[in-house]
């Protein structure tokens, strides 16, 4: 004597079943959790996107981490009077960590300014640091120091460069410190 059993499946066992697929790479649709975590092979997000998966995101923040390494520091002096001279031009990809500029020994009217250029777009162009007699001790030459923290991330390129309005400039330095991969 056989003993047959027959199963029927409830049709909402079925759609529960077919919630837990795993989506298509970097799928747009918004509507089940298994659409907003993604799967493994979804591409690298490191920008808000209204499709954008949580394994895409991770992906970004864990590149983003993997940047984070012991800084390098670009140092350039001496910018020739009225010309744009680099501090550094990067070709990689990281992060800005911090920019700052010293100016000894000019003049009153004298005055030093920094450009900064991230993945083909300037950024923000340093106001200008203008020497007023009376800032240091002898009253005659001055000493300015200014310094921006940034953890400002480029993808493709990074350039820094400084200016001076002393003919000599012999007393503008600027120091740039930045990850790459």
């Amino acid at each position: 004597m056989a003993n047959v059993c027959s199963i029927s499946v409830a049709p909402e066992l079925v759609v529960i079943d077919g919630l837990h697929d795993v989506p298509a790479q970097d799928a747009a649709a918004n509507a089940v959790i298994r659409d907003v975590l993604g799967q493994k092979t979804d591409n690298i997000l490191k920008a808000v996107s209204a499709v954008g998966s949580q394994i895409g995101y991770m992906k970004g923040i864990t590149e983003l981490l993997s940047m984070c390494q012991v800084p390098h520091v670009a140092t350039a002096t001496n910018a020739l009077a009225g010309t744009w001279e680099d501090v550094c031009d990067i070709t990689d990809k990281g992060i800005l960590i911090s920019i700052a500029a010293s100016f000894h020994n000019l003049i009153t009217g004298q005055w030093g300014q920094q450009r900064i250029t991230i993945d083909g777009t300037t950024l923000t162009i340093a106001s200008r640091f203008p020497m007023t007699k009376g800032d240091n001790v002898n009253d005659t030459k001055i000493v300015q120091h200014q310094s921006m923290v940034y953890f400002f991330p480029f993808y493709t390129d990074m350039k820094v460069e400084h200016y001076s309005s002393a003919a000599d400039a012999q007393g503008l330095m600027s120091n740039v410190a930045y990850l790459t991969d």
